[in-house]
């Protein structure tokens, strides 16, 4: 098999894939010129973030026939790939890490602790200032109860928050069962918006997504909620954002995706209700370790596969 690997991935990774006989190509950064050059004689493509496969990239792949990508997110992956048949598998086994930055965000704009770091740095001893807050108690409003979202309801039920959640899939069973094991109110958008003391972006981004926290949503929101978003970064309109946090509309925010990455400085990077994070919701070594053996079981159920047809068609 020819194996064009697009990101970053830990060395036992390359090590096992380089150990059987595939013929590797890496591309740590994206190069997307020379990456056209190589991928019409790709059979799998293996991508994570921030690569990209283009229309023009599946247009060229004539050999390619899968598709694996290291996290669930799809919006980097051109659509035409289903028009060639090439078959796509996601592997969001890094759901987990993204769950628990949620909530070290929360904790540390609740606490504020990149105030009292700075604090200590100074030489400042803010000890009757920095009067934080307790999550106990607390509503939390998942938009998107996926793979993310399911594992930060059960989290934050665990630390005795109540669970909100919008989701137009919610009558699934799969969901129904996990929303029903903590107790988890399902809402439409406006309401959840409204009541939730913190409200989570998990949603993939699309069409209908696109900015759905703008400055009417955000107008919903309670004066003192926090905005997290680990979802991707054109969910938010950021000036929008910017505004209503800048004016004290808005509790804080933790932004770990952003409308543009990599993202160039911006004032609301600034303001001390904020705390951002460049896209690191997944950069987790036991992420990369468990996406790393789903990966290779699936290169190898492929090639097991492969051979057996190609047997086949000997005989």
């Amino acid at each position: 098999m020819r194996i064009l690997l697009l990101g970053n991935y830990n060395e036992v990774f390359l090590d096992d894939l380089n150990t059987n006989t595939h013929v590797v190509f890496h591309f740590p950064n994206r190069s997307d010129k020379e990456i056209l050059e190589i991928i019409p004689s790709i059979d799998i493509v293996v991508v994570r973030s921030p690569h990209i496969i283009s229309d023009e990239m599946i247009k060229s792949a004539a050999q390619l026939k899968w598709i694996l990508r290291a996290g669930s997110g799809t919006d980097n992956i051109s659509p035409l790939y289903k028009e060639r048949g090439i078959e796509l598998f996601c592997f969001p086994e890094n759901s987990r890490s993204v769950a628990e930055l949620v909530l070290g965000m929360i904790l540390s704009l609740y606490r504020s602790l990149n105030m009292a770091h700075l604090s200590m740095g100074r030489g400042e001893w803010m000890k009757n200032q920095l009067i934080g807050r307790e999550v106990f108690g607390k509503t939390i409003g998942i938009i998107g109860y996926g793979n993310i979202g399911q594992i930060l309801g059960d989290l934050s039920n665990g630390l005795g928050m109540k669970v909100i959640v919008t989701d137009h899939s919610s009558h699934k069973s799969q969901k129904r069962e996990a929303l029903e094991r903590v107790k988890a109110t399902v809402l439409n958008l406006e309401s959840l918006l409204g009541t939730a003391d913190i409200v989570v972006l998990t949603v993939p981004l699309t069409s209908s997504t696109h900015h759905i926290i703008n400055g009417q949503t955000l107008g919903m929101m309670k004066s003192d909620a926090l905005l997290i978003n680990v979802g991707r970064g054109g969910l938010v309109d950021t000036a929008a954002l910017y505004n209503n946090l800048k004016n004290r509309l808005l509790g804080g925010a933790g932004l770990d995706t952003h409308e543009q990455e990599p993202t160039s400085t911006h004032p609301i990077f600034e303001l001390p209700s904020v705390i951002a994070s460049p896209h690191i919701g997944a950069q987790t070594q036991e992420a990369k370790n468990r996406i790393g053996t789903m990966i290779l079981l699936k290169v190898k159920e492929i090639t097991e596969l492969q051979t057996k047809n190609e047997t086949k068609s000997i005989i």
